[in-house]
């Protein structure tokens, strides 16, 4: 969301997914390499930058860092939309696969000290994950109050079901592209092997109120998606 506010300005982002450690940037690590080359480009001083951090910090698990050509953000936007509507047909299909599977995928991405954000590849790759797992390979203490119910109305997936699921894990597969071609430069501590570099606001609880005033709620229906799988 902070990228897709400034994609306009700003040609990269860089930044930590995780709350950054006290000590902050090791500016020195990257800054003598500045000095060394004058002429570096942005992306290259991008990833001088997060090398740098993930130097500093390579004895700690607790750490991320990455660099964002935030020119790339409008093709993962317009995915996360596309995401979004597939998960609406799967929905439409079979209702409680769909959601035990998003909530079941929620749960299973990796997520930082502030817990309202999660990262957006690990939320990718656990919806591909939660939706080809079985009816009996689901926890149903995950599911509240649809948990009772799951065993006796679950029926064999639909063909219009496994469709949709088809079609969702394509469209999936090439967010996990447009996410990696974005990052151009990606530090994390092994407690964060999983985070790729692109955070995405995903509380389980309420959503704040400015949330809807960001350019990003303003031109997808995520805030919406989050308030319906939370």
């Amino acid at each position: 969301e902070v990228g897709y506010q400034i994609k306009d300005s700003v040609n990269v982002l860089v930044a930590s997914q995780q709350t950054e450690p006290g000590e902050g940037w090791a500016y020195s690590g990257f800054l003598s390499a500045l000095s060394a080359s004058p002429s570096f480009g942005a992306f290259d001083f991008a990833t001088a930058i997060v090398s740098a951090y993930g130097n500093f910090y390579k004895a700690s698990k607790d750490y991320t860092q990455s660099a964002v050509d935030l020119s790339k953000l409008e093709a993962i936007k317009n995915n996360i939309s596309k995401v979004i509507a597939a998960i609406g047909t799967c929905k439409k299909a079979d209702f409680l696969r769909t959601k035990r599977a998003v909530v079941a995928a929620r749960k299973d991405s990796v997520v930082f000290e502030v817990a309202d954000y999660i990262d957006l590849a690990s939320f990718y790759s656990a919806l591909i994950t939660q939706f080809k797992k079985r009816d009996g390979d689901f926890d149903k203490k995950s599911f509240g109050a649809l948990a009772g119910d799951i065993a006796e109305k679950l029926t064999a997936p639909s063909k219009a079901y496994t469709d949709a699921v088809s079609a969702l894990n394509k469209l999936i597969a090439t967010g996990l592209q447009l996410i990696d071609a974005a990052v151009i430069a990606n530090a994390v501590g092994s407690k964060f092997s999983k985070a790729k570099g692109i955070s995405i606001y995903y509380p389980k609880g309420e959503i704040h109120s400015s949330y809807k005033d960001t350019l990003f709620a303003k031109n997808t229906a995520w805030d919406d998606f989050v308030w319906e799988y939370r």
